[in-house]
């Protein structure tokens, strides 16, 4: 069974990049680091149920993100090396696709 406190414990204290997107690519869950980070990148703030891909400006990184989640969303676990946002700031990603299967309210 999931621990919710502990899990948003985890995500919000610790310097772990993560987020979490349904299959419209809207977020689930993310970390503290990550809406820093998608804050400081692409000046926007990001909530659950937002969509990722409508986050990003720049068109040529939207293509490559939503190419890497379609491969996470068909199972497939990868890491890239890429350059990214306005900055290009360069980042390894490891992509771990987790299946769960839950009802919406």
């Amino acid at each position: 069974m999931e621990d919710p406190s502990l899990i948003n414990s985890i995500l919000e204290t610790s310097d772990i990049i993560f987020f979490a997107l349904d299959n419209s690519y809207c977020y689930t869950k993310f970390s503290k680091k990550h809406y820093d980070i998608m804050g400081k990148i692409w000046n926007i703030d990001i909530a659950v149920n937002v969509n990722m891909l409508e986050c990003i400006n720049d068109n040529k990184d939207r293509k490559k993100a939503k190419d890497n989640f379609d491969r996470a969303l068909k199972g497939e676990s990868f890491t890239l090396k890429e350059e990214y946002g306005d900055n290009k700031l360069f980042r390894s990603s490891m992509i771990l696709p987790i299946c769960i299967n839950y009802k919406k309210s």
